[in-house]
This record gives C-alpha cells, sequence and structure tokens, in this order.
C-alpha cells in the first residue's frame, strides 16, 4: 500500500510539473506584455486593445517573444498604438493562414528597430506575405506533381525559400518551369527548394536570366546536392572574376557537369566542376 502512495504522490507532482512547464511559456510572455503595456503612458483603452492584439497573436501561434520584442520596442520608440496593433494582425494573420511567419516578423522587428515608418513596414509586410501565399500554391503544386516531401517542415522551409527567391526578383514563371522540371526527374522538396535559391544568387551575380535559369535546370537534371550547387555558384563567380564572360562561363561549367556526369556512368557528380558532394545522392534536407 505504501508503495502505491509513493507512487500516486510521483505520478501527481509529475503531472503538477508538466502542466508548471507547459503554461508559462506564453503566458508568462503575456504577463511581461501586459507588465510593459501597463507601466507605458497610454491611455486605459489603448493599453486594453495593444493587450488584447498581443494576446490574440499569440494564442494563433506567433512566438511571444517576437510579440514582446514588437510590443515592448515599439512602446520605447514611441510607436502608436494603431501601428502596433496593425503589426500583431498581420503577424496573427499569416500565423492562421499556416504561412510560415518568420520573414514577416523578421521584416516588422527590423523595420521597427530602424526606424522605418510603419506605414512603410505594412506595405513591405503585405508583399511579403503575398510571396508567401504565391510560394505555398507553388510548393503545393510542384508536390501535387510527384516532387518528394520527405517531412512536414519541409515544406515549411521550402515555401520560405520560394518567397525569399520571389522578394529577390526571380520571377515566377522562372520558379514555375525549375519545379516542372523537378517534378519530372523525380527530385526532392528541398533539392528543388535548393536549386531555386541557387536561381536567386545567380541572378544577383549579374548572370543573365536565361543563363542563371539553364544553370539550375542543369543542377536539377543532375541531381545535385545542396553542396554541389554552392560548389556549381562559387565555380561560375570564379570563372566570371577571372575575365570569362557569364557565357562562356556557363559553357565551361556545362562542359565540366558532363565530363563528371560521364565519369559517374550518367548519375550526376553533385558538383558543377569536380566532386561537390562525390556521390550525387539527392538532398535531404541538410
Amino acid at each position: 500500500m505504501r508503495k502505491v502512495l509513493i507512487f500516486m504522490t510521483l505520478a501527481l507532482m509529475a503531472v503538477a510539473a508538466g502542466q508548471a512547464q507547459a503554461v508559462p511559456a506564453g503566458q508568462g510572455g503575456l504577463r511581461d506584455i501586459r507588465q510593459s503595456v501597463e507601466a507605458s503612458s497610454l491611455s486605459g483603452e489603448q493599453k486594453a486593445a495593444l493587450t488584447q492584439a498581443a494576446r490574440e497573436a499569440v494564442e494563433a501561434g506567433v512566438p511571444h517573444e517576437d510579440v514582446a520584442v514588437i510590443v515592448t520596442g515599439g512602446l520605447s520608440q514611441g510607436a502608436d498604438v494603431h501601428a502596433l496593433t496593425r503589426f500583431l494582425a498581420v503577424a496573427r494573420d499569416v500565423q492562421a493562414q499556416g504561412l510560415p511567419v518568420r520573414p514577416v516578423l523578421n521584416k516588422i522587428e527590423q523595420g521597427s528597430a530602424k526606424g522605418v515608418p510603419p506605414e512603410r513596414i505594412i506595405e513591405v509586410v503585405g508583399r511579403v506575405r503575398v510571396n508567401l501565399v504565391t510560394a505555398r500554391d507553388m510548393v503545393d503544386g510542384v508536390v501535387a506533381q510527384g516532387l518528394a516531401k520527405n517531412a512536414p517542415e519541409e515544406k515549411k522551409g521550402a515555401v520560405e525559400a520560394l518567397a525569399g527567391a520571389l522578394e529577390r526578383g526571380v520571377p515566377a514563371g522562372d520558379i514555375v518551369e525549375l519545379g516542372q522540371k523537378a517534378a519530372e526527374v523525380k527530385s526532392s522538396l528541398s533539392q528543388f527548394s535548393r536549386a531555386v535559391e541557387t536561381l536567386a544568387n545567380l541572378k544577383e551575380m549579374g548572370m543573365p536570366r536565361d543563363l542563371a535559369l539553364k544553370a539550375a535546370r542543369k543542377a536539377v537534371i543532375l541531381n545535385y546536392s545542396e553542396r554541389g550547387m554552392a560548389r556549381m555558384e562559387r565555380d561560375l563567380l570564379t570563372m566570371r572574376k577571372s575575365g570569362m564572360s557569364w557565357e562562356d562561363s556557363f559553357r565551361e561549367m556545362g562542359a565540366g557537369m558532363e565530363r563528371c556526369r560521364g565519369g559517374m556512368g550518367g548519375a550526376g557528380s553533385g558538383s558543377g566542376m569536380g566532386g561537390g558532394s562525390g556521390n550525387g545522392q539527392r538532398m535531404q534536407g541538410k
């Protein structure tokens, strides 16, 4: 009997400890936020509105640490309550849509820290949100076409990668075309998203759009690993800096790809100029 009582006592202690650990994360964060709001010089109505907006954001799943940064940082810089509640509402809505909220939070926090006018921040965040929606639809499209998705978090990472490429000026049509090729050769979702990043990187290096797309397509066709794609980018940039034109650099890279492909018996080498991954295996989100 004594052993049973001891066991029950320990079990109750474990449950209580688990509850104590599970609840405070959000509640503790909200408590700190409320304290910051109450200590401000806002009117009672403004305090209530801001506290409510913060609570709704946290309850929707927005990290309470970020909510605290937006609220306390905004108050310390004298931001008006309307702007802060709008920031929190946008983050809440993005989270509720099942979209990655981190890109939105980054824009809000960075813009606020730099003193960017609230209306400008809202404008930028609006574009980020549109890109995230577009990217999610693209990812859903390529997955429906047969692209392998290895883990739930892989889709989130792919949406962020595609949205980032759109923000960097990569045309949506180029991403769709690359996705079709990736689905055709049965690439993984993580491999496709890395190829999109390569496309954006090459574009920012100054490579003409058509050549950048061809290079990214070639990497997908040859089943390049993440390391192989990074190596390809470095090789192309090195050749360009040596005085070669982008066209000649691309041709030289293509010749190197084919040599490596032939040496591997038709299986991609995973590197632009000789050995990025060494085995041509598909990326697994590493």
